[in-house]
């Protein structure tokens, strides 16, 4: 037998035995790790962050500054421009809604008034942290999927835009808006192909930690991620984001600081590497063999080369 066809046959038999070892979700985070684990072992240390154009990629209206709040406040005093496009309009962020007999009418109404509220409160993070432009994209809250609507939409900001570094949901994010904000992101990149300046990706977290390669110093401007954070009066009265925003800082300081200061992290790669960990991770999600790579994606490897 050749070399190959044992190495082959090799990978069918462990694909199987894990199958029977592992339930689905373990699967997922193991296969996960491997994909991550070839990045740096230790993340790097950023104390200073580059000025230039910086794209954020936020699900809803507060994600931004709980995941990287403190990084966008650096970029600000460095000079950059700062946009941040809202992918979803928020309106499922008040679950009281729900537990009153009202009509689809009154509903409806209610959740404007959540998206109202969430806008301000989004723009009085911004002035806080100094960002610059607030794109609403507005898809229902839950529902974002990554239509034609909703590359196109993201193309253009992208190609207007022309970031040097784009912040967005990390790939292990379980929220379903998060993961469609990594779908949304992918067609768009590779629909833009070649009008794309060069950039890279930085996963940014919220809910499940991430496999950091990057650890970015945020301990000069926490006191104003605290404050920006506060503003989501919205939100924290259901959950205490701040708390656990803050403590999830103050642990990421561990790996250089020794817990004695801030820090965000980050997963930062090239979009090549980010189209290869997207179609695998997704194909995990799925359960799924991972496919070959699009002929968009083939199109964008290459103008990067």
């Amino acid at each position: 037998m050749k070399i190959g066809a044992i190495k082959s046959l090799r990978r069918r038999v462990l694909r199987r035995i894990s199958r029977i070892l592992f339930p689905a979700a373990s699967r997922q985070g193991l296969h996960a790790y491997a994909l991550f684990s070839r990045f740096n072992a230790l993340p790097q240390l950023d104390v200073e962050v580059p000025g230039g154009n910086v794209l954020v990629l936020a699900p809803h209206m507060d994600d931004e500054v709980f995941g990287c709040g403190g990084v966008l406040a650096k970029h600000v005093q460095a000079g950059a421009q700062v946009t941040v496009v809202y992918m979803t309009d928020g309106r499922k962020g008040d679950p009281s809604i729900y537990g009153r007999p009202l009509s689809k009418q009154e509903i409806w109404k209610a959740e404007q008034g959540v998206v109202a509220r969430r806008k301000r409160e989004a723009e009085q993070a911004a002035r806080i942290l100094g960002v610059q432009e607030l794109v609403y994209l507005d898809f229902p809250d839950g529902e974002l999927r990554s239509s034609l609507e909703a590359v196109e939409k993201l193309r253009r900001v992208l190609e207007r835009a022309k970031p040097d570094r784009v912040y967005l949901p990390s790939l292990l994010e379980n929220h379903i808006d998060h993961w469609q904000t990594n779908c949304v992101f992918r067609d768009a990149i590779c629909n833009a192909g070649r009008t794309l300046p060069h950039f890279s990706c930085w996963g940014y977290e919220i809910w499940p930690p991430l496999y950091a390669n990057r650890i970015v110093d945020i301990s000069d401007v926490i006191e104003t991620k605290k404050k920006a954070i506060d503003l989501f009066q919205s939100q924290l009265c259901y959950v205490d984001y701040a708390r656990g925003i803050m403590s999830l800082n103050s642990y990421r300081s561990f790996f250089h600081h020794r817990a004695k200061g801030y820090a965000e992290a980050f997963f930062s790669c090239q979009p090549e590497d980010y189209l290869t960990l997207f179609r695998r991770m997704r194909a995990s999600r799925e359960g799924q063999r991972t496919p070959r790579v699009s002929p968009a994606t083939d199109v964008l490897i290459a103008a990067r080369d």
